[in-house]
């Protein structure tokens, strides 16, 4: 998260300093574990974040055209893939697949997106492959990701649950639609609670972890951490994104 908000910064994207990012977003992290976390709800939650959340692209006239104007997927579409868009209750007419680029934090794996008509409207699911844990990486854990650890995450998270999210051994299946869909920093006009919205977003990173491990158990992980890890840890992974997308832009190009 540091790391995203880092390289905004640098594209742009982000007006707070540095020096403030970290803080911000530890703020929000660690009082989410110390108070047992709390789902974010745009309805019901803050209006400053509401307000922020709902830009000109979530109209849902513009969110459409956009995803119907994007071109059609050219390749083989995986088995189990297919199954899975095809699995969409209430039953839909498929119109096309599509390709969709959302971000920089998938590129390279294949991410496929259906667009059905469906009881007079449109409706879209999109399925991304999966990759193992960068923990696995790490700790040089060559094993395959166990199918059942994210769903057991998802379901033990504090947030709001959502019905259509589903992962497979090697897929993530997702709805979307204008209203569950990401923030995107370019898309917000005015960023005057920039530290506010990291630290809501260090927040909902905690309600996920609190999914994964009892929440002592994290902070006293944090206990042992020096002042300068979170900055040191991004700046090291800022790094090794950038070099990763030269190296994903240069196969594209040829």
């Amino acid at each position: 998260m540091r790391t995203s908000a880092a390289l905004a910064r640098v594209e742009g994207l982000l007006a707070l300093s540095p020096q403030k990012i970290c803080p911000a977003i530890l703020i929000g992290y660690e009082g989410a574990l110390r108070q047992g976390g709390r789902a974010i709800v745009l309805d019901s939650g803050p209006v400053w974040l509401r307000d922020m959340a709902w830009t000109d692209l979530r109209n849902p006239d513009k969110y459409w055209r956009r995803l119907l104007a994007l071109p059609p997927w050219r390749g083989t579409v995986p088995r189990r893939a297919r199954t899975l868009l095809e699995a969409i209750d209430p039953p839909a007419r498929l119109l096309r697949i599509i390709h969709r680029v959302s971000g920089v934090g998938s590129l390279g794996r294949p991410r496929l997106t259906a667009l059905y008509v469906c009881a007079g409207g449109l409706a879209a699911r999109e399925v991304k492959a999966r990759a193992p844990s960068a923990w696995r990486w790490a700790q040089r854990d060559v094993r395959e990701s166990d199918q059942g650890v994210l769903p057991h995450i998802w379901r033990q998270a504090v947030r709001s649950q959502d019905p259509f999210l589903y992962a497979s051994r090697r897929w993530l299946c997702r709805r979307l639609a204008p209203d569950c869909s990401r923030i995107d920093l370019a898309s917000i006009p005015h960023r005057s609670n920039e530290a506010a919205l990291l630290t809501a977003m260090g927040w909902e990173l905690a309600n996920i972890h609190l999914g994964s491990r009892p929440a002592r158990r994290v902070l006293d992980h944090l206990g042992t951490l020096d002042a300068h890890w979170l900055p040191q840890a991004a700046t090291r992974m800022a790094v090794a994104t950038r070099h990763d997308f030269a190296q994903w832009a240069k196969t594209e190009r040829h």
